[in-house]
């Protein structure tokens, strides 16, 4: 690529003065951007290719001068001239990308058609491309340094002016502010030349040139360029071959940064090379890897002629713009060395210088870059502890190594021994790593097993730590028993209820409590108080002996698992136990003899008796208490039976509360 004699002067000029920083004029309105030979005056949306505009009319005007007019744009009238008009524009801005003649007919023919800016979008065009089309003016005539203002106005074909516009702001002189290329990376053997530098930033350069002096004089390469970013980082790289160019044992190599206007930013440091290293002395090879047994990073390089160098100074950096430190001295035979000073995972750059064997020879390396990694596991790391939290379970470890990413974490599924990975990488920060398990599929019955391994920062595991077994906090409520069902059998209330041994894990027992309840109102009369005490039921069955004649209670059981959560429902049932009467006599006897109508009886076995209601009646009668009798009695003389009548008797026990037993069998006999 050549660069045109107004570039070359400016660039050879200000190399010389400035030390190779070049300036470039810059203008901070949008209608203005400065160039390597000029300005450039953008002119607007539309091409002035008669629909509507028909052309542009740029004017000038320096300090309190009146604007002058300087040119009138128009679009070219057919392909041809546009083409010669492009070619020679782009003589003079030779660093933007030259089309295709096929995609620049399409640029022109749409230009034509459309007539604004708008429609082109699809066209990879640039500012050479705009020039050639007349919507951008190149202003050539202006010193550097000088304040200029310029009018711009667009004219239909009628002459009348359809829009106007002015900028307010002069120019200045002020440099372009671009990231500085840096070398990387230089090769060269008998063919070929290779060179790279990179620049860090957020301004990188949109074009750049390579030179070299001949005779004291910057003389561009001729040679092939390429440039790619990544992130903040752009790469420049540069390759040529060698060839009879090279007139002089000496050469120094600089690039050139261009900004989008071509406008040259500060040169990049001069790289010497001397053509008879190119024969003699040169790095073969320089580079730097991870070793693959330890801890560090090995350097290494070759030299073509080592006999010549008397020892290789080895430096270090962390970053490949940063200060080099001189890390080590070895030998010039020599052709390794291994630096274990490192940290893993990190990124060191090193760069290398051959002292020769005569006085002030030396001979640098390009900078090279590696990363360390230890292959060796960490110390392994220990649970302190495992509690429960709501919800989940709460670890805590400690690590015990200083290069650790962090730990991963593994468990059971709480029945079986096989573990797995239940979590992320989980950031160390400091000595001890707090982790919370609250997983959805956490049971609450069950108790876990969890390990941790952590993880160095070249990614090799540790061995699992010690183990923690742990139930999670998480609240269990069991289910009611099923089929609760009871009955009154000999003054005691029984009670079953289906066993939930299908559930050994879950159930630890059960617990039954009682409600007196009003007969009337349904409603408790009384607190509901466990009848089982603070111990539970292993079984499925129950038997109350404490119920009181006459009461009525209501009966519940609960599930109680095995963390002592009751079921939140629960199976209940009512029963009555009636009221307790006295026991009637047993064996009653009716006798006729001339006192009239004996009877007898045997005593009731009841020890709260009083005493017995001796009954008499007739058919169609109601009964008539005939005596009340002592409970010690056996025998009774009715005198008052009348001959030939029949008569029918039967007694009641009466206790001291005065209730009344059921009558006794009765007997019927006839005076």
């Amino acid at each position: 690529m050549k660069t045109n004699h107004i570039l070359f002067s400016l660039v050879v000029n200000l190399l010389l003065l400035t030390g190779g920083a070049i300036p470039a004029f810059t203008q901070d309105r949008e209608i203005l951007r400065s160039g390597p030979g000029g300005m450039f005056v953008f002119l607007g949306e539309n091409i002035p290719s008669g629909n509507p505009v028909a052309s542009i009319r740029i004017e000038r005007k320096s300090g309190s001068e009146d604007f002058k007019t300087i040119a009138e744009t128009k679009f070219p009238s057919d392909f041809g001239s546009f083409s010669k008009e492009n070619m020679k524009n782009h003589a003079l801005l030779p660093h933007q990308l030259m089309p295709a003649d096929e995609d620049l007919k399409s640029f022109y023919s749409e230009a034509a058609r459309q007539s604004s800016l708008d429609s082109l979008k699809s066209f990879n065009f640039t500012i050479v491309e705009r020039i050639s089309a007349g919507n951008i003016y190149y202003d050539q005539g202006i010193k550097p340094g000088s304040g200029v203002s310029y009018r711009i106005t667009q004219i239909d074909k009628t002459g009348r002016t359809i829009f106007q516009m002015t900028s307010v702001s002069s120019l200045s002189l002020s440099a372009v502010n671009m990231d500085v290329p840096v070398l990387a990376e230089l090769h060269n053997n008998q063919k070929d030349i290779y060179l790279r530098w990179i620049s860090v930033g957020n301004s990188p350069a949109k074009f750049f040139s390579v030179f070299r002096y001949e005779r004291n004089v910057p003389v561009e390469c001729t040679g092939t360029n390429a440039r790619y970013l990544s992130h903040d980082t752009t790469t420049f790289i540069f390759t040529m071959p060698v060839d009879k160019e090279f007139s002089s044992s000496l050469h120094s190599f600089f690039i050139v940064p261009f900004d989008q206007y071509e406008n040259p930013g500060g040169s990049s440091s001069i790289v010497i090379m001397d053509k008879g290293s190119l024969d003699r002395t040169f790095y073969k090879k320089a580079m730097a890897g991870k070793l693959s047994d330890r801890l560090g990073i090995k350097v290494s390089w070759k030299m073509s002629n080592p006999e010549c160098i008397r020892r290789m100074e080895i430096y270090r950096s962390d970053a490949v713009d940063g200060k080099y430190e001189l890390l080590a001295t070895v030998g010039g035979s020599d052709t390794t060395f291994v630096d274990p000073n490192v940290i893993p995972d990190k990124n060191y750059f090193y760069h290398l210088k051959a002292i020769g064997t005569y006085p002030f020879q030396k001979k640098e390396s390009h900078y090279f870059s590696a990363v360390a990694m230890d292959t060796r596991p960490p110390v392994t790391p220990a649970i302190l502890s495992a509690i429960q939290v709501p919800n989940g379970v709460e670890l805590k470890v400690r690590v015990n190594d200083a290069y650790i990413y962090g730990m991963r974490v593994y468990r059971n599924d709480g029945t079986g021994d096989e573990l797995q990975p239940i979590s992320d990488l989980v950031g160390a920060k400091d000595s001890t790593i707090t982790y919370r398990d609250t997983s959805k599929v956490l049971n609450g019955y069950r108790n876990y097993v969890y390990k941790v391994r952590t993880e160095s920062f070249s990614h090799v595991l540790s061995d699992y730590s010690n183990e923690a077994f742990v139930r999670p906090g998480i609240r269990t409520i069991p289910s009611p028993p099923g089929n609760f069902h009871g009955w009154i059998a000999d003054g005691r209330a029984r009670l079953f209820w289906d066993d939930g041994e299908n559930q050994p894990d879950v159930i630890l027992g059960y617990k039954v409590t009682r409600t007196e309840v009003n007969p009337q109102t349904g409603k408790a009369a009384g607190k509901e108080i466990s009848i089982t005490g603070n111990s539970l039921l292993r079984s499925n069955f129950y038997t109350d002996s404490a119920m009181v004649h006459g009461k009525t209670y209501t009966y519940a059981v609960y599930t109680i698992d095995r963390n002592h959560n009751a079921s939140s429902s629960f199976a209940t049932i009512t029963l009555v136990l009636p009221e307790e009467l006295p026991v009637p006599p047993a064996g009653l006897k009716a006798q006729t003899t001339d006192q009239g109508v004996v009877l007898k009886w045997g005593m009731a076995e009841f020890e709260k008796l009083s005493f017995y209601r001796i009954y008499r009646y007739q058919r169609g009668k109601d009964p008539e208490i005939l005596k009340l009798a002592g409970k010690n009695e056996t025998t009774y003389t009715d005198h008052s039976a009348i001959p030939g009548e029949l008569y029918f008797y039967y007694l009641t026990s009466i206790d001291k509360a005065d209730k009344e037993s059921e009558p006794c069998d009765e007997v019927g006999i006839t005076r």
